[in-house]
């Protein structure tokens, strides 16, 4: 999801730390082609209050090891 130029990205590894990770928009993992942007709204948030929640979240409900491509929608 890209907010205030920053794209936040959710991925799963081993540890307990937070799954969430930023990157340049819409560049995309290694490997990995973006082939369309959908503008899904707007925020009135600012840039560093997004950004705590994404620490926030990434701290609670988005940590590595809940990562499961097949079945992380069933845990929202």
């Amino acid at each position: 999801m890209e907010v205030h130029g920053r794209e936040y990205c959710f991925g799963g590894h081993d540890g307990p730390e937070s799954g969430v990770f930023t990157m340049r928009p819409r560049v995309g993992v290694p490997g990995i082609t973006i082939r369309q942007s959908i503008l899904i709204g707007k925020t009135r948030m600012s840039e560093a209050d997004v950004h705590r929640l994404a620490v926030l979240l990434g701290r609670s409900s988005y940590r590595g090891v809940d990562y499961n491509i097949l079945s992380r929608y069933s845990h929202l």
